[in-house]
């Protein structure tokens, strides 16, 4: 049927056990695992639904910003999603960030105090008793935390292009994989461009906690944190709740399942 509508731990790394990190390691594969399961059975959902008349869907081969494509102009990503919960969309270090956008060079070292802990090089981990610099007006004045917030909207396009397309293999549609009850509920594509031009409809503000910066309803970013404490955890995150994106005026197609 189709429808048309428009982890909170502190380690000690001085007492660190080898469960520990191997659980962490565990977690860590079978989230990819279960991504690459998901992408083949929406190749195989849209194989099945739309036949040969778009040719065939297969998972991209690599590390891209699309999952599954057609090979024929139709890139697609893939994304998990349960009501109100949010999905990583993008990580990547602060550097990574200022080489993309040399614009977001002005801001570099307030986004290093927000996201970089210091490594501890006893256990070549992040030294998680480091008091990093929150974007409040405990750390910063008015003016420095207008002038971060004025930059990063300026470079809003260019932000959200990185974000959501990359550079090869851009997803010309995001598709949500609704889940109730770890029971697949129903496929929702957005043309990843629609998403793009609501979202800069709105602003990026800094929040009261000072650590997480939001755009609009459904996105934000923030330190990455976790990774057992490696250098990984120091990277900017991403995060898109996909549910809300269900509340907003954007076109949509669903497919149920």
């Amino acid at each position: 049927m189709i429808v048309f509508v428009k982890s909170n731990i502190r380690i000690n790394y001085k007492n660190f056990h080898l469960n520990s990190f191997l659980t962490n390691k565990i977690m860590g594969s079978e989230v990819a695992k279960n991504g690459f399961i998901e992408e083949q059975l929406v190749c195989d959902d849209l194989n099945k639904r739309l036949g040969p008349r778009f040719h065939t869907f297969s998972k991209v081969k690599g590390v891209f910003k699309s999952d599954i494509t057609n090979n024929n102009g139709i890139n697609i990503q893939v994304k998990k999603f349960k009501s109100k919960c949010f999905g990583q969309v993008d990580k990547r270090s602060v550097d990574s960030w200022v080489n993309q956008i040399p614009a977001l060079k002005p801001i570099e070292t307030y986004l290093k105090d927000l996201c970089e802990y210091p490594i501890d090089t006893s256990t070549n981990r992040v030294d998680n008793t480091y008091k990093r610099k929150k974007w409040t007006t405990d750390w910063y004045t008015p003016d420095e935390l207008e002038m971060i917030t004025d930059i990063l909207n300026t470079n809003k396009e260019d932000i959200l292009n990185v974000v959501f397309l990359g550079e090869l293999w851009k997803p010309r549609f995001l598709c949500g994989v609704e889940y109730k009850n770890k029971t697949r509920q129903r496929l929702i594509f957005y043309k990843t461009r629609s998403i793009l031009d609501y979202l800069k409809r709105s602003s990026f503000e800094i929040r009261k906690s000072g650590t997480v910066v939001q755009l609009g309803q459904c996105l934000t970013f923030q330190r990455k944190g976790g990774d057992c404490g490696k250098s990984s955890a120091n990277r900017l995150q991403m995060k898109l709740v996909f549910s809300k994106l269900l509340s907003m005026d954007i076109k949509r197609l669903i497919y149920l399942l």
